[in-house]
């Protein structure tokens, strides 16, 4: 009669646990790996999603209600401009800006009693975390020099940066916006 020994058995039993472990492990790696993919993808996702939004806006700014310039502010971190978009008539006042190393987007609402924009925004969120842009506002003139002159403005650079904390990655892109209601002196 043929059997097998105790210790054969304990054998073979180590062996399929080292197996099963090493599949294990591999799994879990892959897993890991899978899910930094994600979120590479969703922060790189994530920037260009708001670079996208920016610049449909910044090309469709308006006069305010109450006749103010198109664009109000323009600094390296801050931009504040108006832009209708409902098409009812009364532009919304748009800010943008870097708080700390996030990047925000504020919307306020005209006000008919007072004739001018509530200090309360409407619309307050952050669109991009873990900002690493040093500057994110660049402003050039119709010959393409750098300007900070508000009136002198026609092309608009936005720059994002963005730090993935795992893998320890910065993921950066930009547009160039030519806003279509900023006119000549």
């Amino acid at each position: 009669m043929k059997a097998f020994t105790l210790i054969e058995i304990v054998f073979v039993l180590l062996v399929i646990s080292f197996i099963i472990t090493a599949i294990f492990l591999i799994s879990l790696n892959l897993s890991n790996y899978n899910v930094f993919v994600v979120l590479e993808i969703g922060k790189q996702g994530e920037v260009d999603l708001t670079l996208q939004e920016i610049e449909n806006e910044l090309k469709s700014m308006v006069y305010s209600k109450n006749g103010s310039y198109p664009l109000e502010i323009a600094t390296s971190n801050e931009i504040v401009f108006y832009k209708d978009f409902e098409n009812d008539g009364i532009p919304e006042k748009v800010r943008y800006f870097v708080e700390v190393d996030n990047f925000r987007k504020q919307v306020f609402l005209f006000n008919s009693t007072t004739l001018n924009y509530e200090s309360l925004p409407v619309i307050d969120r952050i669109f991009v975390k873990n900002l690493s842009t040093p500057t994110v506002f660049k402003y050039f003139d119709k010959n393409f020099q750098e300007t900070s002159i508000i009136a002198d403005i026609r092309i608009i650079k936005v720059n994002l940066a963005a730090v993935f904390k795992f893998p320890n990655k910065i993921y950066e892109n930009y547009i160039i916006a030519v806003p279509r209601n900023l006119k000549e002196k």
